[in-house]
């Protein structure tokens, strides 16, 4: 039983990049699914974030523009 047990990982980030694909890199496990948020105000690269994880699922979800610090209405509707 213990075997076909799963992990997911929500992480929402805006910027430093570089830092996450770090931790996508640490993450990077057969048994972990890893959900993103990215600011829609940011900029990256998608495809550059994920080259290298090779193990793990990794989704994006909607992006929408976040005000950091607040709790707004568009974000309680999506989470």
């Amino acid at each position: 039983m213990e075997k076909n047990k799963k992990h997911a990982y929500l992480i929402m980030a805006h910027n430093n990049f570089n830092q996450l694909k770090k931790l996508l890199e640490l993450l990077d496990y057969e048994k972990n699914d890893i959900y993103i948020h990215i600011d829609k105000k940011s900029k990256f690269d998608k495809s550059e974030l994920v080259k290298d994880i090779k193990k793990s699922k990794v989704y994006f979800t909607e992006r929408i523009n976040v005000k950091w610090g607040s709790y707004n209405d568009e974000t309680k509707s999506k989470y």
